[in-house]
């Protein structure tokens, strides 16, 4: 309507050609003009928005359908999905100035340097003092916050069973290193015009010890019906920080060819594997923790940068960026069975063939503590529900493969 006016006035202009009917013209025009090209502004702002939400709100449909699949109830908490995240603006990740630590028994070192064989373990085993969110050494802090007021008694509880895991190397505790745990995420923001959603994350430093010390209190926590084990969105998740000391990134690698045909890289995990109710499990591609190593050039913390940093290590894949390839990161979970938080994520590889993946996995360097098998599943729908039925998998990997394979226009039945 605002359309037809503007050219209406516009046809009629040269009726009046005096010095002031043209100068008026001009006005009339200039006015016109920037009316039609706020109008087609505002009308292709609106069209997007609307139609970007009409993609969302199909795919969350389609998720949610996908999710009530034969594969059961998985004890997975979605807290933000995208279709992708947008890896620079909608992934944000800082490290805070908070760390974490519970230290290893000073009653217990002797026996640790003595199950290393060595005076100095540092490389295998980095030593820590007690320190908390606040930087004391009490906790108490956290049994604040947590209301878990015996928190303390427990940390002494189980820093000694631990421990003892890692002087027996059982476990799988084999080494302590720092890595970083989440302190705070929302994943509820919006960038752009279309609002496509934002992942913000804080970081905390903190290392394996402490990661298994606060993971075998929430296994206790759990056995006596704590709800913690009942956390239901994210701003809940906050006050049980302490015990978020890991963010995994669930990948799965797509070899794509021709004619839509697709090979979907499923593993096996070792029995080395440091997650012992994993060891011979199914899983992903690969599945790998956020450290502090993961930087981008402008030392950023970077999930990519782990992405490439995990199929180096359990893959042997030195440069993806080699290959045809795409990092996609599609959906923020949360694991209750061990208050664990991930990120599904996609790397789509067109030149690669699987018998080349496999050599390279061969000589990977976490290979033997990680993988024992590699499997390749055609995109077929009934290959692939079959394969998954028969076999058992972490809860994780079946959410990350669901979650793909929904977005891949495949129903898990």
């Amino acid at each position: 309507m605002v359309e037809n006016i503007v050219n209406s006035i516009q046809n009629n202009l040269n009726l009046n050609l005096s010095p002031s009917g043209i100068i008026k013209a001009i006005i009339i025009f200039l006015f016109g003009y920037y009316i039609k090209k706020m109008y087609d502004g505002v009308h292709s702002y609106f069209l997007k928005y609307f139609k970007s939400k009409g993609v969302r709100n199909k795919l969350n449909k389609r998720l949610a359908a996908n999710s009530a699949s034969t594969l059961g109830n998985l004890n997975i908490l979605t807290l933000g999905n995208a279709n992708p995240y947008d890896s620079k603006k909608g992934i944000n990740i800082l490290l805070s100035n908070k760390s974490l630590y519970v230290g290893f028994p000073e009653d217990l070192r002797e026996e640790l340097q003595r199950s290393f064989h060595k005076d100095d373990i540092a490389e295998e085993f980095v030593m820590n003092t007690d320190s908390s969110f606040d930087g004391g050494s009490s906790f108490s802090d956290i049994a604040r916050t947590t209301d878990i007021f015996n928190l303390p008694d427990l940390i002494n509880k189980h820093r000694k069973i631990v421990a003892r895991h890692f002087i027996e190397k059982s476990n799988g505790c084999h080494f302590n290193k720092t890595k970083l745990g989440v302190f705070k995420i929302n994943t509820h923001s919006r960038h752009g015009e279309n609002e496509n959603p934002v992942i913000n994350m804080e970081l905390f430093q903190t290392d394996y010890f402490t990661h298994k010390v606060f993971r075998s209190i929430y296994k206790e926590l759990c056995s006596s019906g704590h709800s913690i084990s009942q956390v239901n969105d994210d701003m809940e998740l906050q006050k049980y920080n302490a015990f978020t000391t890991s963010f995994g990134i669930n990948c799965l690698i797509i070899l794509k060819y021709e004619h839509g045909v697709k090979d979907f890289i499923l593993t096996k995990r070792s029995t080395n594997a440091t997650e012992v109710n994993s060891r011979n499990q199914y899983n992903i591609s690969m599945l790998e923790g956020l450290t502090d190593t993961d930087r981008d050039n402008t030392d950023k913390i970077d999930l990519r940068k782990c992405v490439e940093r995990g199929l180096c290590e359990e893959l042997g894949i030195e440069d993806i960026h080699s290959y045809d390839s795409t990092i996609k990161f599609y959906d923020v979970f949360l694991e209750r069975n061990f208050l664990e938080l991930g990120i599904t994520c996609a790397v789509e590889i067109s030149n690669m063939s699987v018998e080349e993946l496999q050599h390279k996995a061969e000589y990977a360097k976490d290979r033997t503590l990680e993988i024992s098998e590699l499997v390749k599943i055609t995109n077929d729908k009934k290959v692939l529900s079959e394969f998954l039925r028969k076999n058992e998998f972490k809860q994780q990997a079946l959410f990350t493969i669901q979650r793909i394979c929904t977005r891949e226009g495949i129903k898990i039945e």
